[in-house]
């Protein structure tokens, strides 16, 4: 919903939302911090983070920086205890995404590529589908790394091209998943 925030009332009431949610769940919560919840939410709030702070004052933007900051560290701490392939990957991607916003070193961010695309061919069949088979997972998760896609080869060359590679295979593998008229079949 943040990316339909056009204007600057929509634009102010995305931070509304934040900040309300820092408000109610800025502490550890199991259900609002489950690792899933939490790399869709990072992922969201960097993707969206311009519209997120759009008329903030400076105590405002130092709460959804922080809260952001907070649910990073959340992510990278719990992030070998998930269990779910796919909560994984999201989780990567979230990780990959927060390092490149927030500019960590190219060594580094290289490595989280490398990782990421390991991850990746490892729940993937032969054609590119998610090994779940769930539509839904497949759909969220190529979803996420296309936003991820624009400025991976300034880390990694090598690693972007396969990326490419990869998410170009996910993007033709939903052709088993849609319909004639281009909806969803699930």
């Amino acid at each position: 919903h943040f990316a339909a925030a056009r204007d600057e009332g929509e634009k102010r009431f995305a931070m509304t939302l934040a900040l309300d949610w820092i408000a109610r769940y800025d502490n550890y919560d199991p259900t609002v911090w489950s690792r899933a919840t939490t790399a869709q939410r990072v992922i969201n709030w960097i993707k969206h983070f311009e519209v997120l702070t759009y008329g903030a004052n400076e105590y405002q933007r130092e709460a959804i920086v922080s809260s952001l900051s907070r649910q990073i560290q959340s992510l990278e701490v719990r992030k070998n205890f998930e269990t779910q392939p796919h909560v994984q990957a999201s989780i990567e991607v979230a990780l990959l995404g927060a390092a490149v916003s927030l500019g960590r070193d190219t060594e580094d961010i290289s490595q989280m590529i490398d990782r990421l695309n390991r991850t990746l061919e490892a729940q993937l069949s032969d054609f590119g589908m998610h090994l779940s088979r769930s539509g839904a997972v497949h759909f969220d998760l190529l979803l996420n790394l296309v936003s991820l896609r624009q400025g991976l080869a300034t880390f990694s060359p090598e690693g972007a091209k396969k990326f490419m590679a990869i998410t170009r295979k996910m993007y033709a593998a939903l052709g088993g998943l849609t319909l004639s008229n281009g909806d969803l079949a699930y």
